[in-house]
């Protein structure tokens, strides 16, 4: 999925850096949670603070898929970009995006 300007408040060259940042920390594209953190950060930056199980749901209907198997993407994306470099789980999933969404990451 490409930007996703409909409902951000991000532009493309931060969408572009989002995207950069995801890969320097080791969240790959070819991860599926990848596409479901970019639509997360965006959504939270362009939509307010969400309840994560109201996110979940907003990103699985785009998506086309379930609140759960966007959940489980977004944390194997995340744990596996830690495990990677050999860090413990450093933040809660729910802090992880809110960091990214508030740019402090």
């Amino acid at each position: 999925m490409g930007y996703e300007g409909t409902f951000s408040k991000m532009s493309k060259n931060e969408y572009k850096e989002l995207k950069r940042k995801l890969v320097d920390i080791g969240i790959y594209p070819s991860l599926d949670g990848f596409d479901y953190i970019l639509s997360a950060v965006t959504r939270m930056r362009g939509e307010g603070k969400l309840r994560f199980i109201e996110l979940y749901k907003k990103i699985a209907v785009t998506h086309d898929t379930t609140e759960s198997r966007v959940e489980r993407a977004i944390r194997h994306a995340i744990f596996t970009a830690w495990r990677k470099d050999g860090l413990d789980e450093k933040y809660k999933v729910s802090e992880f995006l809110s960091l990214l969404a508030e740019d402090l990451l």
